[in-house]
């Protein structure tokens, strides 16, 4: 169904945007982005890998920590360092330190539309890249507490859910994504749905 090509071909037409973005957004997303007066960039992998004749998305999922973003499925990434400027570069690494992804098996095919992340004070660069060497992930176990491998073909006919208890400070159902047994929601869960919007159109 997917090739490297066809997904070339697929980001090389306008992104969705916040159109597809703000499906999942949680309520308050916008009255929160205008109470922030500056962000730090950030940039994450969206890694789509063929095996066999299957393509998978990869997400993690965040280890433990004293943090606003502890155990949440997210892709891999972070924030740039002093020298760094290109976010693809930013990307690469962070994948690289988070899971093992090797820097050079990675083509990259496109990218989703930048996103604001008002509670962290980021702003998130999404890279997409393609990937079909064989590899074994080595995830950095400070950081990541498992890897979900996502079978693409069930990924675009997931169905927005709503709850409560994803985030009880919020007082409101926040829309969400059930992959692998876990709640993606927030941030991953917007890039997540322009991308499934972008696939959509093979």
């Amino acid at each position: 169904m997917f090739s490297k090509e066809n997904l070339l071909r697929l980001f090389s037409f306008p992104l969705p945007g916040e159109e597809a973005q703000w499906k999942l957004a949680p309520v308050g997303r916008r009255s929160a982005l205008g109470a922030v007066e500056e962000f730090r960039r950030a940039a994450v992998l969206v890694p789509l890998v063929k095996k066999t004749s299957e393509m998978f998305v990869v997400l993690t999922l965040r280890a433990q920590y004293d943090g606003i973003h502890s155990a949440q499925v997210s892709f891999p990434g972070g924030k740039f360092e002093p020298h760094e400027s290109n976010p693809v570069d930013v990307a690469l690494r962070e994948a690289n330190e988070e899971t093992g992804i090797p820097v050079n098996l990675v083509s990259i095919i496109g990218r989703l539309s930048p996103l604001h992340i008002p509670v962290s004070k980021m702003q998130v660069f999404p890279v997409v890249g393609w990937i079909e060497d064989e590899f074994d992930f080595k995830p950095d176990p400070r950081e990541v507490q498992r890897i979900i491998e996502y079978p693409v073909k069930h990924l675009l006919n997931l169905e927005i859910s709503f709850s409560e208890n994803i985030y009880p400070r919020a007082g409101v159902e926040i829309p969400y994504f059930e992959i692998d047994g876990e709640k993606v929601w927030g941030a991953t869960a917007m890039m997540l749905s322009e991308l499934i919007e972008v696939l959509k159109e093979s």
